[in-house]
C-alpha cells in the first residue's frame, strides 16, 4: 500500500490560514453580540447563542 507524502509546509500554511478565519469568524460574532447589547436586542443574543 503506497503512503501518500505529505508537505510539512503546505500543511502549516493551510492550518495557519484555517486559524485566521476561525479568528475572523469568532470576531465577528462578538462584534455581532456587543452590536445587539448595546442597541438593546438582548433576544437576539440568546438566539445567537443557543442556536
Amino acid at each position: 500500500m503506497d503512503r501518500e507524502e505529505w508537505d510539512i509546509q503546505e500543511v502549516k500554511q493551510l492550518k495557519k490560514k484555517e486559524l485566521i478565519q476561525l479568528n475572523l469568524a469568532m470576531l465577528l460574532i462578538f462584534a455581532l453580540a456587543m452590536y445587539f447589547a448595546y442597541n438593546g436586542n438582548h433576544i437576539l443574543i440568546i438566539g445567537m447563542l443557543f442556536y
